[in-house]
């Protein structure tokens, strides 16, 4: 009597088959074990795929917080506080200033409508809102003679971004370069000669401490031209720039509507004897 194995297979009763049988059986076991073997290896190889995407997306993620806090520590040391310092970004890529002679610009030539709405886009900035915990910090010397917003304006105190004030700045001195055109248009001009000449001189001077302030080692290179024999100096030098969209953004979000209407003193401020 001969002995026949019994074969266990997956999905199928116990028992003795016939050849035929069992070869078709064999075949269609090792087609799904064949099958879902693929189908392993695919599932690893996808696995090891997201994987890697994911720590990718992790790593640049790390790097990108990594690089936002140097940046941001960079801007504590070196800028004095200010409520829009969270508005201060670095531009990615170093900036290539254009300091050609003739290099056309929406903010110079000769006066015109175009030029002065450009102007006043970057410089009439309306005043912003300081808390009190602020002003105490740019300020204490003088919190005492606060201007204040009443409350039906939302209270805090009044305030303005210097680069606003130091682009005024500018454009005064650009302005004063053609007085005939400005002298009917600018509100600035209907001051005497003696307080306009005084505000053009406050202007040079604050730009001169704020140069001097803000040292820049941009470093220019000299070339020979054939319009002269010496050297002519490339005005065109690098700089890591900030980014002045998102300061002007800033200012625009944050200022106060109150144009046309009068401030008050506040009841028991201080008032001073002179400018400070």
């Amino acid at each position: 009597m001969s002995f026949i194995p019994q074969y266990e297979k997956l999905g199928m009763a116990e028992g003795i088959c016939e050849d035929n049988d069992c070869s078709e059986t064999f075949l269609q076991d090792y087609e799904v074990s064949r099958d879902f073997g693929s189908l392993k290896k695919t599932r690893t190889a996808l696995s090891w795929i997201l994987n890697g995407i994911l720590l990718a997306i992790s790593t640049l993620l790390f790097v990108s917080a990594v690089v936002k806090d140097q940046e941001s520590d960079c801007i504590k040391r070196y800028k004095a506080f200010s409520p829009a310092n969270e508005a201060l970004r670095y531009l990615e890529k170093p900036t290539r200033l254009n300091g050609s002679f003739t290099f056309p610009s929406i903010y110079r030539g000769d006066p015109s409508d175009e030029i002065d709405a450009a102007w006043s886009k970057i410089t009439d900035i309306g005043a912003m809102r300081i808390s009190e915990a602020d002003l105490n910090k740019l300020d204490p010397l003088f919190a005492d003679s606060a201007v204040r917003y009443p409350e039906e304006m939302g209270g805090g105190y009044m305030g303005s971004l210097e680069v606003f004030h130091q682009l005024h700045c500018v454009n005064l001195l650009r302005e004063y370069t053609h007085p005939d055109y400005y002298k009917t248009r600018v509100i600035s001009w209907e001051d005497p000669a003696d307080i306009l000449r005084t505000h053009i001189d406050h202007c040079i001077e604050l730009l001169r401490q704020k140069v001097m302030c803000d040292i820049d080692v941009g470093t220019m290179t000299y070339n020979w031209v054939t319009v002269r024999d010496a050297p002519w100096p490339n005005f065109n030098t690098w700089h890591k720039c900030m980014d002045f969209e998102k300061v002007l953004q800033w200012g625009l979000d944050h200022q106060v509507a109150s144009k046309g209407r009068k401030m008050t003193q506040s009841a028991g401020v201080t008032v001073l004897p002179t400018p400070p």
